[in-house]
């Protein structure tokens, strides 16, 4: 079944997935902070999920479409944007965490080295945080706020991949294409990139790029780090 996002709705809090919330209470409440899972298959767009994502969007966007358990999203020129966020107004820095997403990137063009028509971008503390840019067979992590490094010129757009982030804790990235390490980074200090409050986003976000692409589910244990060491996140 088609589904088209007409409007943008708030959020709503966690009700489901009672398993994984029997799970959460099995460990202590210091490490019990969050646990995001989202999969298009459950016929719901992120900011419906209960997972207190919002939607950002501007320009002349058309509505995101939930079709086959694939969410498209897609932008004509730079300055339309669709992205999603989750902000945790606590700015203690985050522990190791996992970010493992499905997707597949359709076109894009960029006007900067800097961005692309996907990126993944993360403040772990204040004016601390990662961007990760996904083009058409490139992906690269940001060294600051404008700059990528070498970048790993991989397949991007022929098929769906699976992406794995990984945070070690200390400022420390890695990033894998389908259980392949394809990049290592670090976390960069800047104000304008990152701000003072821990967000996770990802989507076209960037007024230097614009495209299209697929995603099957964006799933991540930050900023908690719950299941780092203990489990795979589901």
């Amino acid at each position: 079944m088609l589904r088209r996002r007409f409007e943008v709705s708030r959020f709503v809090k966690l009700s489901q997935y009672p398993m994984l919330l029997a799970a959460l209470f099995m460990v202590t409440e210091a490490t019990a902070q969050s646990l995001s899972v989202w999969e298009a298959s459950s016929g719901l767009f992120p900011e419906e999920a209960g997972l207190d994502y919002e939607v950002f969007t501007s320009g002349n966007v058309p509505p995101p479409t939930l079709e086959s358990d694939v969410l498209t999203i897609s932008t004509s020129q730079n300055a339309d944007n669709y992205f999603y966020l989750q902000i945790e107004p606590d700015v203690q820095p985050a522990r190791a965490f996992r970010a493992e997403w499905e997707m597949r990137l359709l076109s894009g063009s960029s006007s900067s080295t800097g961005r692309a028509p996907f990126m993944v971008f993360i403040t772990m503390s204040e004016n601390i945080g990662m961007l990760l840019g996904i083009d058409l067979d490139r992906i690269f992590f940001l060294v600051d706020g404008a700059n990528p490094g070498s970048p790993a010129l991989v397949d991007t757009d022929d098929a769906f991949h699976t992406y794995r982030l990984e945070h070690d804790g200390s400022g420390g990235l890695v990033l894998y294409q389908d259980n392949v390490q394809l990049l290592a980074g670090n976390a960069y200090e800047s104000a304008s990139s990152h701000g003072p409050n821990k967000r996770f986003g990802w989507g076209e976000g960037s007024t230097l790029a614009n495209g299209s692409f697929e995603i099957k589910s964006m799933k991540h244990d930050f900023p908690s780090g719950l299941f780092k060491d203990a489990f795979e996140i589901p």
